[in-house]
């Protein structure tokens, strides 16, 4: 059955196109003040370890996609848990990396 164009839709179909994956959703957070740990969205391996060089050394990868609640995340305290990392969670556009930070509260979508 087709949908009714007078009946809006929530979350709008732009919400879920960004909120789906973690380096739009990122993106957004930030253009819209929200805050954050700095981030990056590698492409590729030699550059998620130079992006983890810059974040501190300590990153949380996350696939862009299907990640949630600790699900599809690595914490990478080392080059070679990064490596690790990007062989289990990188999809064809990379991974995203936040740099660790202590936290109280986390906001979720």
């Amino acid at each position: 059955a087709a949908l009714r164009p007078e009946l809006p839709i929530r979350p709008s179909p732009a919400a879920l196109v960004t909120v789906r994956h973690k380096g739009r959703q990122n993106a957004a957070f930030a253009s819209a003040g929200l805050p954050q740990p700095a981030f990056a969205a590698p492409a590729t391996c030699d550059a998620a370890h130079a992006a983890r060089e810059a974040l501190g050394g300590v990153v949380v990868a996350k696939q862009f996609e299907g990640s949630y609640d600790g699900y599809g995340n690595a914490t990478c305290h080392s080059a070679a848990d990064l490596d690790a990392a990007w062989d289990r969670l990188a999809g064809p556009d990379g991974l995203l990396l936040e740099a660790w930070a202590p936290f109280e509260a986390e906001g979720a979508v």
